[in-house]
């Protein structure tokens, strides 16, 4: 927090998908934006399509229309079209979102002013939230240790007296937060995707998906201190608020904005499990809760951005023989940044690749390369890894998504060991096996992480079955002044939520802190409602209810 590093979309492999939301809070660390440079880089020139032998179609290009001056498909246009079809300024949510957080990440005037002409409102030059180190006037450890406090302010009841430096925070985005409320409500979200390099949708800069999890810091420690001051409808009004800002994020068209999403709907999530034990509601009032709450609780499907993945993976393709963009420039957009990973096996291999790649190497791939041969490759694995996410439960997801690692290994498998593998691969096999090798080494370089995006959406649905279950029990416990036994006594002609996880019951335990209702999380095993603050390795998705 404070000390974000600027990078684009090309900084997307770097994000460490890991444990629940430490993986996907520090998924915005990498991709701030690349505020310094906004639209003022140089786009290289590159051969016009027809010179390429490009075959415009659903195998190849997926898209035929709009196409640029040179021939190829114009993906930042398609998508902003089809995003942007329809929605008045009066109805987008990030029109006002823009409004209320400024130029928040410093982005070219260049930047700004684009989207400013697309939206349709003036975003200024000048950032409107307030940093809380700044505000406080400390940096360094001082820093640290404040945002430390911050985290606390986010995560159980406060009253201002407690935390004046919070509080001084609270007060000084207080027009901030009043313009993403109103924008929230809006039932539309649309932000222009801006890019001016090749490949055109790797080079896409979020500085506004950045700032939306500040929103939801702010909202959740005012929430939070709300609840503690005893008004505990306005606490709720800012958590809806949180939930909102999720869901309008999640409309976005990249897995970034997923993961993104997912961290602030589980910020969210802390707060309305403090606003469900802490607010005095009734019974009824918590039934109507949950019933606003219930729609904005659960991640959109990772499986609906396998689209864009595609449209990523064919822009790449056609500015690597375009000889817009190198293979060590192309391996330098994807493979850096200093977050660790957790690698799926085809990155490891690309990691390898990336290692040996020399300019003899990569001009001669470019060269070799049959760029309908390589995109209709390519179309192919993205067709079975979209079938990896369509299942409804995590158990099938996983199942598919194992026969898909099966396969890609067997067909990356030559390639494995770096550079020299390639060539050899390329030199030793028949011609049309050879037509594949490079769509092999970019196919390596450019699928996501399929197993820890899945995970990240489950993570997201378990900890919607504990909010819910959690609602039901402190439902059942005003009504009855007695916990339930299991969770059988909940059902009450409605079937209770299982573990995602698991697809077994959620779990129950009594201890000092009351009872626990708990998802096993994402390492599947039983951490007996333990979770990242209780130690290493523990990651339980956990709703603790306090008892009387």
């Amino acid at each position: 927090m404070g000390l974000l590093s600027a990078s684009s979309l090309r900084s997307r492999r770097s994000f460490r998908l890991s444990t629940a939301s430490r993986c996907l809070l520090s998924a915005a660390v990498a991709f701030g934006g690349m505020v310094s440079s906004g639209l003022a880089a140089e786009k290289v020139e590159r051969l016009p399509a027809a010179d390429i032998g490009l075959q415009l179609g659903p195998e190849t290009t997926i898209i035929t229309q709009p196409l640029t001056a040179d021939g190829y498909p114009d993906f930042i246009a398609y998508i902003n079209q089809r995003n942007g079809a329809g929605v008045e300024a009066s109805q987008n949510f990030w029109a006002g979102a823009w409004v209320a957080m400024g130029n928040g990440e410093q982005s070219s005037p260049e930047f700004i002013h684009e989207v400013e002409r697309i939206l349709g409102v003036q975003i200024g030059m000048e950032p409107k939230i307030r940093d809380l180190a700044v505000v406080a006037g400390v940096t360094g450890e001082a820093a640290n240790a404040l945002y430390e406090l911050q985290s606390k302010t986010m995560s159980e009841p406060w009253k201002r007296a407690d935390y004046p430096q919070v509080q001084a925070w609270l007060e000084a985005n207080e027009a901030v937060m009043a313009g993403v409320t109103a924008a929230a409500k809006r039932p539309k979200a649309f932000s222009p995707a801006i890019s001016s390099t090749n490949p055109a949708l790797i080079g896409v800069l979020l500085p506004h998906i950045q700032k939306s999890r500040e929103f939801a810091r702010l909202l959740t420690a005012r929430a939070m201190r709300s609840l503690g001051e005893g008004d505990s409808e306005a606490a709720w009004n800012d958590l809806m608020t949180v939930h909102r800002i999720a869901r309008h994020v999640e409309k976005g068209w990249t897995l970034i904005e997923q993961l993104v999403a997912v961290a602030i709907r589980s910020i969210g999530q802390e707060g309305v499990a403090q606003w469900l034990v802490h607010s005095g509601a009734t019974a009824d009032q918590l039934q109507a809760k949950w019933q606003e709450l219930a729609p904005l609780s659960s991640p959109r499907s990772f499986g609906d951005m396998m689209q864009t993945e595609r449209l990523m993976y064919a822009d790449t393709v056609m500015a690597m023989v375009s000889g817009s963009v190198k293979m060590q420039e192309l391996t330098g957009m994807v493979g850096n940044g200093a977050i660790q990973q957790e690698l799926s096996w085809s990155q490891s291999v690309s990691d390898r690749i990336a290692k040996g790649a020399e300019d003899t190497f990569s001009k001669l791939v470019a060269a070799a390369t049959d760029v309908n041969v390589t995109l209709r490759y390519g179309n192919r694995m993205y067709d079975e890894l979209s079938a990896t996410m369509t299942p409804a439960t995590h158990q099938e997801r996983l199942q598919r998504i194992k026969a898909f690692e099966k396969h890609i290994e067997k067909e990356i498998g030559p390639i494995r060991g770096g550079a020299g593998s390639v060539l050899a691969e390329y030199f030793f096999s028949s011609r049309e096996e050879a037509a594949e090798v490079p769509a092999k080494v970019l196919i390596s370089l450019l699928i996501p992480a399929v197993t820890g995006c899945e995970k990240a959406q489950t993570s997201g649905e378990a900890r919607a079955a504990v909010l819910e279950t959690a609602f039901r029990i402190q439902q059942h416990l005003l009504k009855t002044d007695k916990l339930p036994a299991s969770l059988d006594e909940l059902a009450d002609g409605k079937p209770v939520p299982a573990d995602p996880f698991t697809g077994a019951p959620l779990k129950l335990k009594s201890d000092e802190r009351g009872l626990v209702v708990y998802s096993v999380g994402r390492n599947e095993k039983d951490d007996a409602g333990k979770t990242f603050s209780d130690g290493q390795d523990l990651d339980d998705h956990r709703v603790v209810i306090i008892v009387p």
